[in-house]
């Protein structure tokens, strides 16, 4: 769930900026890699709170599992720019 609303956040933004013309032509005119260091920001906004929260209860050292939450989204996050960069055509906006 975290990951969703982090990844559509962006696009939501995107639309909504652009006047909210369609979301088909919103997606297809996207030339641009959507992975990168704002979208690191806004993962760690956005997805360290959501999953903590959904974990709060199994944790007993909060500070500790915040980290490693953040850990694990930059992590993750640095491969999915990595992959998305080797995959798929676009540039840097």
């Amino acid at each position: 769930m975290a990951n969703l609303v982090s990844f559509l956040l962006p696009y939501v933004a995107t639309y909504y900026a652009n006047g909210g013309e369609s979301i088909k032509s919103l997606f297809g005119e996207i030339d641009y890699y959507t992975i990168n260091a704002g979208y690191l920001f806004l993962t760690l906004l956005i997805e360290c709170p959501i999953v903590y929260a959904l974990v709060a209860d199994e944790v007993k050292n909060k500070k500790k599992s915040i980290g490693i939450i953040a850990v694990a989204n930059v992590v993750t996050t640095v491969l999915v720019i990595i992959i998305e960069r080797i995959a798929c055509k676009g540039a840097w906006m």
